[in-house]
């Protein structure tokens, strides 16, 4: 069973907008993809879902996103270096070795589970990152976190170098304001 909400654009938030969606479900695992992240395959919500139904320990898993075709250099590189062909599960304990990078998410193809969100209040209110936050309230509770490399979208976005740096300079922002991730990592 499926339930599509649509929100409009002008009262779309990141953070608001998964919350209200998630408490509209009475589900063990809810699943946010966007609506601009294309499934590569038939199979992607259950190869998504499989580590969180495998591992009681497990909160969160994110799927691998790809550039579409065309792409240029600014759409494509991070998309290959953030998202790897090989699927892991990260935990606290891994911060030595991955630092930021342990905290890593993106809710545009990634699952949870509700009782485990419920437990850290949901997503924050931030400006953007959500799902960041989100994962280091998660890791600090004591679950992992598990990168899902063979669930599989295409998505990527053709932004001028303007929209790029605005998208950055709102990551750096909402970073300092909340700066627990740097301080877990030590920096």
């Amino acid at each position: 069973k499926a339930k599509v909400i649509i929100i409009p654009q002008a009262d779309f938030n990141h953070d608001a907008t998964r919350e209200y969606a998630r408490k509209q479900l009475d589900t063990d695992i809810v699943v946010y993809l966007t609506q601009d992240a294309i499934p590569v395959s038939a199979d992607l919500i259950e190869l998504l879902v499989k580590p969180l139904i495998k591992h009681d320990d497990i909160a969160v898993s994110y799927g691998r996103q790809i550039a579409h075709q065309g792409a240029n250099i600014f759409e494509a590189f991070p998309r290959e270096y953030n998202y790897g062909n090989n699927s892991q599960i990260r935990e606290i304990d891994d911060v030595a070795e991955y630092g930021v990078y342990t905290f890593f998410c993106s809710n545009s193809c990634a699952a949870y589970k509700n009782a485990a969100l419920n437990e850290i209040g949901g997503f924050k209110s931030v400006l953007t990152n959500e799902d960041y936050f989100a994962v280091a309230d998660l890791l600090q509770k004591g679950y992992k976190i598990a990168y899902a490399a063979d669930a599989v979208v295409k998505h990527s976005h053709s932004y001028t170098l303007w929209q790029e740096f605005q998208r950055y300079f709102d990551t750096g922002y909402v970073r300092a304001e909340s700066p627990i991730i740097q301080q877990l990592v030590g920096q």
